[in-house]
């Protein structure tokens, strides 16, 4: 059996992995005696070493292309002034995606250290809610954070580190960069590599501890529609930052798979995403609802043409924009819907080629899988609404410092509630219907705000929306693509025309430039209805 497959047929991906592993241990790249005994650190290191001159890193900013060997021999001596300090077990990450933010990404999981991956944006506020939860040793930040790096961890054991070029060469200063003679420490496949922020849309803040093992078993699912290996395909495109469960699947994919990644500091946006794959020629990325709908009506066709897959994920997507997206792009096949978490390391479902777009696709055979009622039962027919339970040996390792939080997503015999329902037809294929939590009640009947919210984001122009319980009934704050001309009775009436008389929007519409969003980036529900609480005091909610 492959590596991590718990049913069914292992994919050529995976397959591929094996053989990798499988050098790992006959060339002496780790202390394991088996392909589940292998650590992140080991595959990473072993897979760069042995492609010197591979591309791993190009700064869309710049134009700098930088080698395999060139991203090592700097992670390397990072590494050796890290384990230098035997004191440092975890740090935080705040950086833009740059060729200094590769270096030193590598080096704390070569050192043995756990990284917490933060907004590099991150305010002081924002920084000490995470402090006692992480107790780092040291936070690496941008230049321009620094002053607020420093002042959050004033009158704490905690350095802030500036992690710029010069600084880092500063931070590394009499430590080699020798690869060959670099020994990586002991590391149990089993131990927590790295840590994610994660907080659904909710905002309360939980800090994910993911696994050597598990982010290992999920590197081939990215791969799961190519056959050609390595490189299946020819340049990624990292649109994400470091908090992002997206940035580490590809951080710690892609040089598996010898695939360049093509990243920038500057903020993105869906205009600077078409300019930099035209110019550059990606030909995969992952992008969410903010970015795919400006997407599909700014980009040309010839700045998309590059693309062999492109991947939208991370919320529900209305037809039309999905429509428009896929027009830009040179197949049909190339735009894929898919369903991931950071609590099972990646993704739980996608695909194959061919399913459609309003569908996740199939459950990930590295992963168990049931629908449960309402009643707390199993769901066995197609069509059939229940809450998705995913079982397998890539699911989070816990929340640290939050058992509590832990226990009340995992049963005690290993399922993990995934909090999203769906159903599923005779292929099991699954379709989102909405999240358990998000629910409110409205003269006595549940309302869905996703379900108002697919209506609402059918209607040409709109670029995002929010619904939330209101005293009145549902209320919504939109967001439209400038210009479009879309007015609050066309989204009453488009609402009107759809949905039962429970689900119209009494409590009114509100149009507004943007949504708040948490530390992961999703809106942010809570503060969402706290912002049309107050439009409706101000009389900017009808």
């Amino acid at each position: 059996m492959s590596y991590a497959v718990e049913r069914g047929s292992p994919r050529q991906s995976q397959l591929y992995l094996d053989g990798v592993l499988d050098s790992i241990i006959q060339n002496g790249g780790t202390r394991a005696k088996s392909r589940e005994g292998v650590n992140l650190a080991e595959l990473l290191f072993y897979c760069m070493k042995n492609s010197p001159d591979g591309i791993h890193t190009i700064n869309g900013a710049t134009g700098e292309k930088f080698t395999n060997l060139q991203i090592l021999k700097r992670a390397v001596s990072i590494a050796r002034a890290l384990k230098s300090d035997r004191a440092t077990e975890k740090v935080i990450i705040m950086l833009r995606n740059t060729e200094h933010m590769s270096a030193l990404f590598y080096a704390v999981l070569f050192a043995g250290v756990v990284p917490f991956m933060m907004e590099p944006r991150s305010t002081e506020y924002e920084i000490q809610q995470f402090l006692p939860l992480v107790s780092p040793h040291i936070v690496f930040c941008e230049p321009d954070r620094a002053d607020v790096a420093t002042k959050a961890v004033e009158g704490a054991d905690i350095r802030a580190v500036v992690a710029d070029g010069s600084s880092l060469d500063k931070f590394a200063l009499g430590c080699s960069d020798d690869v060959d003679s670099f020994q990586l420490p002991e590391v149990r496949s089993d131990a927590t590599a790295l840590i994610q922020p994660t907080s659904g849309s909710t905002g309360v803040p939980k800090a994910a501890m993911l696994t050597h093992g598990g982010t290992i078993m999920q590197t081939p699912s990215t791969w799961f529609h190519h056959t050609q290996f390595p490189r299946p395909t020819g340049m990624g495109f990292l649109v994400s930052t470091c908090q992002w469960l997206t940035h580490t699947i590809i951080m710690t994919g892609f040089p598996v798979y010898q695939i360049p990644i093509l990243m920038t500091p500057l903020k993105i946006s869906a205009e600077y995403i078409a300019e930099l794959a035209g110019k550059y020629r990606a030909t995969w990325a992952i992008i969410g609802p903010s970015l795919a709908a400006p997407l599909g009506h700014l980009a040309t066709r010839d700045q998309l043409s590059s693309f062999d897959r492109l991947f939208v994920g991370g919320s529900s997507f209305s037809p039309d924009m999905l429509a428009l997206l896929q027009d830009k792009l040179p197949a049909p096949g190339c735009l894929l819907n898919g369903y991931g978490m950071t609590e099972a390391h990646g993704f739980v479902a996608g695909g194959p080629l061919g399913t459609p777009l309003n569908s996740v696709g199939q459950i990930s055979n590295i992963l168990n899988y049931r629908l449960i009622n309402e009643k707390g039962g199993i769901v066995k027919a197609p069509y059939e609404k229940g809450e998705l339970y995913i079982k397998g040996k890539c699911l989070l390792k816990g929340y640290l410092n939050n058992e509590a939080a832990y226990r009340e997503t995992v049963t005690p015999d290993g399922w993990l509630k995934t909090g999203d329902v769906f159903y599923r037809d005779e292929e099991e294929r699954l379709f989102f219907v909405n999240r358990t939590k998000l629910s409110f009640k409205y003269l006595n009947h549940h309302v869905y705000p996703e379900e108002i919210e697919r209506v609402i984001g059918t209607i040409p122009g709109v670029q995002q929306c929010v619904v939330v319980g209101a005293d009145a009934g549902p209320a919504a704050a939109v967001v439209l693509q400038e210009g479009c001309g879309v007015t609050r009775e066309d989204i009453q009436q488009a609402v009107k025309s759809t949905l039962s008389d429970y689900k119209h929007l009494r409590g009114g519409i509100a149009i507004v430039k943007s949504l708040p969003t948490t530390h992961t980036g999703k809106v942010h529900r809570a503060n969402c209805l706290q912002l049309i609480q107050e439009l409706i005091g101000r009389g900017e909610c009808i």
